[in-house]
């Protein structure tokens, strides 16, 4: 959840050290003016109490443009949170792969000097890999997709912030590019090995079928 506060400019302190010692716990803060400096807002995406924090300070803004860039900030914390929702199915991905990655090498080495009477274990084999990979992608599709598309939001809100640097802080581009691209990138890595190592086990099947068939 998040609390989030709309206050009019000079009604505050907004220095950087004292907004982040009196309302984010001293954190690190990540801030930029918004709709072309008609506005700032403030957050340190740190969780408080289990919510996170967001200021907005009102310079010359429309009432409808304050409860647009409102709402922006807070589907940006809530498509990012979506977002990284893949990243520990990505992680725990990651030795299920590895290990299907060397019982495929292992059976296609056994491949190329095996007998007729090893191709029928080792169809054995590969349909079984086979069909543990399938199985791993059909749980696992939707949640990369999602993290996507969720991705794809939150920039595109960012964008909608038209955001204006402010000295000294990083501004919520930044951040989502240092931060949140490089999880991005692990779940797109992740779900793109996953369809090689499936496209690998497919072809190794079908050769193998074939001299069983000629066999």
């Amino acid at each position: 959840a998040a609390h989030a506060a709309l206050v009019a400019a000079g009604s505050i302190d907004t220095s950087a050290d004292v907004l982040a010692a009196r309302s984010f716990g001293g954190n690190v803060l990540i801030g930029s003016g918004i709709a072309d400096g008609a506005g700032e807002a403030y957050t340190d995406f740190q969780l408080h109490d289990g919510f996170s924090r967001l200021l907005v300070v009102d310079r010359s803004m429309t009432p409808r443009q304050a409860g647009r860039m409102m709402q922006r900030l807070l589907e940006i914390e809530t498509y990012r949170m979506m977002a990284l929702l893949a990243l520990p199915v990505a992680h725990a991905l990651s030795p299920d792969l590895a290990q299907a990655e060397r019982e495929l090498a292992g059976i296609t080495t056994q491949l190329v000097d095996s007998s007729e009477a090893d191709e029928p274990v080792l169809l054995d084999r590969l349909t079984r890999l086979e069909a543990g990979i399938e199985r791993r992608a059909a749980e696992n599709a939707y949640r990369f997709s999602a993290a996507g598309a969720y991705y794809e939001l939150v920039q595109r809100r960012i964008a909608e912030l038209r955001e204006v640097r402010m000295q000294g802080l990083q501004t919520f581009q930044e951040f989502t590019e240092r931060r949140l691209a490089p999880a991005m990138n692990t779940c797109r890595a992740a779900a793109a090995r996953q369809v090689s190592l499936s496209e690998r086990v497919a072809r190794a099947t079908q050769l193998l079928s074939t001299r069983v068939d000629v066999t």
